[in-house]
């Protein structure tokens, strides 16, 4: 659709002698570039709006630059000394493709495989994220001593420390939920259990929020100046498109 879309305005500019330079690439036995980008225009949108990207979405815009890049050296390399191999028409459209390696680098390197912002995005999510491993082990010792401890040990369902809302916890019998041995935060599903955060654990769990808070901000931070490249490259990209897609329909 989108290049039927274009032809309308691309149809009077696709001259013959366009077509007979990569007809006479073909021949010599050249494989064109893959010219399969994917249509980013959707998140360029995102970004004029001021809304940040996913890591799929910045991906599909590295995908797109990494194109361009590639047609972009395609072409360029074809001013040869071999006459046959020159293709003065194709590489001047092409050495229009913009250059995108910053954007490229910065959405590859802001994930990792599974989709989540690497430790290395900025130098604060590394720290904060460190913080907030030890203030977790911390809590986490200090909940799994009150597990074996006597004071709660005759009020519990299970013998496990778990979080709930962001907060270490501890399952104890229904039945024992008023009798003031903390803060209640939820109920199994069958309503035998509650889960409790023990006194002792609300100031730890506390720092451990706000490590998180200050982590989900940082990530925030991070994706929307990510999206503010993109938004400036927007111009750029959509020239891109445009040049890429004439070059697809002449292919």
């Amino acid at each position: 659709a989108q290049v039927v879309h274009q032809l309308e305005h691309l149809g009077p500019l696709l001259a013959e002698a366009d077509v007979t330079e990569l007809v006479r690439l073909l021949r010599l036995g050249e494989s064109l570039p893959t010219l399969g980008f994917p249509e980013i225009e959707t998140n360029l949108q995102a970004v004029g709006q001021g809304f940040p990207l996913g890591p799929e979405e910045l991906r599909q815009v590295a995908d797109f630059c990494e194109t361009a890049a590639h047609v972009r050296r395609y072409y360029g390399r074809l001013p040869s000394d071999d006459p046959r191999l020159q293709a003065p028409r194709m590489s001047k459209l092409a050495a229009g493709l913009g250059y995108h390696d910053d954007l490229i680098r910065m959405a590859r390197e802001t994930f990792d495989a599974a989709g989540e912002l690497r430790d290395s995005a900025s130098p604060d999510l590394g720290r904060l994220r460190r913080e907030r491993d030890i203030v977790a082990a911390r809590v986490r010792d200090q909940a799994e001593r009150l597990l074996q401890s006597e004071e709660y040990a005759p009020f519990l369902q299970d013998s496990f420390v778990t979080l709930r809302e962001d907060r270490f916890v501890l399952p104890l019998r229904a039945s024992y939920k008023s009798m003031g041995l903390g803060i209640v935060h939820d109920t199994s599903r069958t309503g035998e259990t509650v889960f409790i955060e023990p006194t002792a654990l609300v100031e730890l769990n506390n720092r451990l929020k706000v490590a998180e808070i200050e982590i989900r901000r940082e990530s925030r931070r991070i994706l929307e100046e990510l999206a503010a490249e993109v938004s400036q490259a927007a111009e750029g990209l959509r020239q891109d498109r445009n040049l890429l897609t004439k070059l697809d329909v002449l292919t």
